[in-house]
Parts: C-alpha cells; sequence; structure tokens
C-alpha cells in the first residue's frame, strides 16, 4: 500500500530536495518531514497543504495519490 509517506518522499527525491530543504519550504521542522516519510505521523491539514505546495503538488494527491498535479516549478 503506497502512503502519504511514501508520495511525499517519492516527489521529494523526483525534484531532488533534502529533508531539509523540504522542511524549510513547507514551514516545518526536519524530524517532523522524517516522521512523515516514515509514517510514524501523518501531517495535519496546514502542514499537508504546505508540503504539497514545496512539492509543485495538490493535497488531494499526497493524501489519496489520485489525480497527480505536479508543476514543474514546485518552489515558486
Amino acid at each position: 500500500m503506497i502512503t502519504i509517506g511514501n508520495r511525499i518522499s517519492e516527489r521529494r527525491a523526483e525534484l531532488s530536495l533534502s529533508q531539509a530543504a523540504l522542511a524549510n519550504a513547507a514551514d516545518c521542522r526536519e524530524h517532523d518531514v522524517w516522521r512523515f516519510e516514515n509514517d510514524k505521523n501523518k501531517p495535519n491539514v496546514e502542514t499537508c497543504h504546505r508540503i504539497a505546495k514545496a512539492l509543485g503538488t495538490t493535497s488531494d494527491w499526497l493524501i489519496s495519490g489520485e489525480h497527480p498535479a505536479h508543476s514543474e516549478a514546485a518552489n515558486t
């Protein structure tokens, strides 16, 4: 089963972002990103939205995996 953590990790890798860079862009802690990617915690709605924006995708895609909507410029 592909989880929200898997999608965050895979999309972050596609963009060649470190966990620290994603955390900075999403205004959360690097440890939080690690916990999300390893399915130790799930991001709350606000954090999920910020992570999705930083990854150039949507919260819906992160949560469900449906309708992948990645933009080319993730950090704009």
